[in-house]
C-alpha cells in the first residue's frame, strides 16, 4: 500500500558503517555470492539482518541478484583492498569470483538496462551512454590480478619484483 510505497522511497535502512540507503540500494547478505563480491557496506546493518528481518526488506526491494551497479560496486571495493598489501589476498579472491560471475552472466549483465531498448525509444542514447560508461569502468578499474609466475614452465615470463598488484584490463 501507500505505506511501502512511501517506505521504498525513502532513505532509512543503514549500511555496516550507519550511511542510509533506500532499501533497493541494498544486497542481501544471506545470498553466497553476493557476500563473496561486495564489501560490508553493500548489505544493511547487521541489526537488520536478521531473517525476520529480511522478509520485510525483500519485500522493500532488497537486491538478491548482482547487476551492474553492483559489479561497480564490487571493482570498487577490490580496488580498495588491492591498494593495501594486508588485503592483497582478499582483493585477489573477490577479482576471482567477479570473473566467473563475469563468464557466467556477461550477456545478461550487457543487455541489462533501465528501460526501453527499442531502436526508436528517445532514451536510445542515455541507455547507450549508460552501458559505454560501464563497461568504461569495467575496461579500465585496476580490479585484474596478475599471474606473478608462468602458468606453464618454461614459457618466457616477466619477472615480478614488488608487491603483487591489480591491473585493469587494458594492461
Amino acid at each position: 500500500g501507500k505505506f511501502t510505497s512511501y517506505l521504498k522511497s525513502k532513505s532509512f535502512m543503514p549500511d555496516k558503517s550507519g550511511k542510509l540507503h533506500i532499501v533497493s540500494e541494498l544486497y542481501d547478505p544471506e545470498v553466497k555470492e553476493l557476500k563473496a563480491l561486495l564489501g560490508d557496506n553493500s548489505f544493511p546493518s547487521s541489526a537488520f539482518s536478521s531473517p525476520e528481518n529480511l522478509v520485510t526488506l525483500r519485500l522493500l526491494g532488497l537486491r538478491a541478484r548482482m547487476d551492474r551497479d553492483g559489479v561497480l560496486q564490487s571493482i570498487a571495493t577490490i580496488e580498495t583492498l588491492g591498494s593495501k598489501p594486508a588485503s592483497f589476498g582478499e582483493a585477489r579472491k573477490r577479482s576471482l569470483e567477479l570473473l566467473k560471475l563475469l563468464n557466467l552472466r556477461c550477456e545478461e549483465l550487457l543487455d541489462e538496462s533501465d528501460g526501453d531498448t527499442d531502436e526508436d525509444s528517445p532514451d536510445e542514447d542515455s541507455i547507450d551512454e549508460k552501458e559505454s560508461g560501464w563497461l568504461h569502468i569495467l575496461r579500465n578499474a585496476k580490479w585484474l590480478p596478475t599471474l606473478r609466475n608462468s602458468p606453464i614452465p618454461g614459457i618466457p615470463w616477466p619477472t615480478s619484483r614488488g608487491e603483487p598488484k591489480l591491473c585493469s584490463s587494458d594492461r
